[in-house]
């Protein structure tokens, strides 16, 4: 999390160059704006892959901002997963 003299935020890609130059432009526009953050990389995630505990830390910061541009999917939060009161809920029930 970074804030100096504007509001956290945080990029979350991957390292496809299309996604990342994407996520590279999205940082420099809230850069000039006055945001300040982080881009975090991390390898192509799938629905049935977790996130990199490290990205899902920085998302428990609760930024201002998080941007999730990825090649396919964010990756599930492993620890969440395994609590007791996940195991018999759709993926959908957690929305409602």
């Amino acid at each position: 999390k970074s804030c100096v003299d504007g509001f956290p935020t945080y990029r979350i890609t991957n390292p496809k160059k299309d996604v990342l130059s994407i996520s590279m432009a999205l940082y420099e526009a809230a850069v000039k704006l006055g945001a300040s953050g982080t881009i975090i990389i991390q390898e192509e995630k799938t629905l049935m892959t977790y996130a990199d505990k490290n990205v899902i830390a920085a998302i428990k910061t609760k930024p201002d901002v998080i941007l999730s541009i990825s090649a396919n999917k964010l990756g599930k939060d492993e620890e969440a997963m395994k609590k007791e009161k996940y195991a018999n809920i759709s993926i959908d029930d957690l929305f409602k």
